[in-house]
């Protein structure tokens, strides 16, 4: 007997209802129902609960099951590499703060340090990518979905239209170059980010 027809079993011995233990876990009935099916496997603190709820030992619900056992330790490294993707995100931010700053003459950044910088923030964007690709695998969620569908979305095409209309205005209008080049950057990273959410999205059918 597996995972899911343990906990399965375990329910049905106390006379619950799916939806009972669903609320009482603060879940959906879907949720207890994928867990069952095995399609999917609770979190370590959900487990704990179906554990004393069932009164059912950890090491009899775990025992033989690779799967369930293999989906904790993702979950373990996913703890722990988690402050790192938050470090990686605010040292993206902090660039993008710094270059904007830059644009405006409120701090002046040139030459190799710029250069540096940019590097920088190209090489973080790949480890995000996979530690969402990681995300998503073990909890089946994006972390940015809004971000993900927006940019999946048609508007996205008319924010890239009207980012190169201002860097075009900005250049032969006002002759600002350096905001000119901000917001074509600004234009081929956004294009950069629909071509690659559209090949994720192809590769995962």
């Amino acid at each position: 007997m597996e995972f899911g027809n343990r906990i399965k079993q375990g329910r049905i011995n106390k006379g619950l209802t799916q939806q009972e233990v669903a609320d009482e876990l603060n879940v959906s009935r879907q949720t207890i129902s994928s867990w069952e099916n095995e399609k999917s496997y609770p979190d370590i603190n959900s487990l704990i609960e179906l554990s004393n709820k069932y009164q059912i030992s950890l090491d009899v619900l775990l025992k033989e099951d690779t799967g369930m056992k293999e989906y904790l330790e993702k979950q373990m490294v996913l703890k722990r590499i988690k402050p790192i993707g938050r470090a990686l995100i605010a040292l993206d931010l902090l660039l993008v703060l710094i270059m904007t700053l830059n644009v405006f003459d409120i701090i002046k950044v040139r030459g190799v340090a710029m250069l540096v910088m940019l590097t920088v923030l190209l090489f973080t964007l790949y480890p995000l990518n996979r530690f969402n690709d990681f995300e998503l695998e073990l909890t089946g969620r994006d972390r940015f979905p809004k971000l993900i569908a927006f940019l999946s979305g048609k508007w996205l095409w008319y924010l890239i239209l009207a980012t190169v209309l201002i860097s075009i205005g900005s250049y032969f209008v006002f002759g600002v170059d350096r905001l000119s080049g901000y917001f074509t950057g600004t234009a081929a990273a956004l294009i950069m980010l629909k071509v690659a959410v559209k090949y994720r999205k192809k590769a995962e059918r």
